[in-house]
């Protein structure tokens, strides 16, 4: 094994031990779409765990020993790494540049999905389950009516019903904080993007939006307000805090 190869092993490995420390699962997701915030874009889509798997062979099509669900453990990145290295070093001489360029090609699409795992949150409440992904898009600059420059930042949220009975998303709460915890902004208003989705069971509605702040980092939660159609009664589906970071 070369010293570049030797290098890019020992960097998996580090994040492999990264998620051991935190005691964390790498969730595989799907990259963000940064403009599409600007149309507000929303669709309905397919999120279960073959969808899931199917993102990881996308975005890796040439990896070996993918988990289930497309959700790596500490212990299931460690055995993909050196199954996929025990691969390589019995391929040809010829073919060893190609692997390289797709480890380090791996090696990226790994660091930008654990950058994103920071940058998301998750919860389940009465069987809605809420994930939002934020990114970074940029600096917004001074204006006559917001003299700050502030930093531009978009949001995935996947709305998905895991439960049994019909659900529609009625009402949105939002809270932005700075990077010292201040609230700087509240947002509340009628359903999102224009819209109040019925959601059947195993229906996912997916949408994007954006928020900015003065500050490099901060933080949104929230809540969705759900009509249950089972018992017709209202309920809070919760949206924990999820990062919004600015690169230095």
């Amino acid at each position: 094994m070369n010293k570049a190869v030797c290098l890019v092993y020992r960097t998996f490995l580090r994040y492999a031990r990264q998620l051991q420390a935190g005691g964390e699962v790498l969730d595989i997701r799907e990259p963000m779409d940064k403009g599409a915030w600007r149309a507000a874009k929303h669709s309905w889509i397919v999120n279960d765990p073959a969808s899931r798997e199917d993102t990881v062979h996308q975005l890796l099509p040439e990896l070996a020993q993918v988990p289930a669900a497309g959700s790596f453990t500490p212990d299931a990145l460690r055995a993909c790494i050196r199954a996929n290295f025990a691969a390589s070093k019995d391929a040809p001489i010829h073919t060893q540049g190609l692997l390289l360029d797709q480890a380090f090609a791996a090696l990226r699409i790994l660091s930008e999905q654990i950058h994103m795992q920071q940058c998301s949150s998750h919860a389940v409440t009465g069987g809605i389950q809420v994930e939002v992904t934020s990114a970074f898009i940029g600096k917004m600059p001074a204006s006559y009516t917001d003299p700050s420059t502030r930093n531009r930042f978009t949001y995935r949220v996947r709305v998905t019903n895991i439960g049994d009975h019909k659900a529609q998303l009625m009402c949105r709460k939002w809270v932005i904080q700075d990077d010292e915890g201040t609230v700087v902004e509240e947002i509340a208003g009628p359903g999102v993007v224009g819209n109040t989705p019925v959601l059947k069971p195993y229906d996912c509605f997916q949408y994007y939006s954006f928020a900015s702040l003065e500050s490099m980092q901060g933080a949104m939660y929230g809540t969705f307000q759900m009509l249950g159609y089972k018992d017709h009664e209202f309920f809070d589906a919760q949206i924990p805090p999820f990062k919004l970071i600015a690169p230095k």
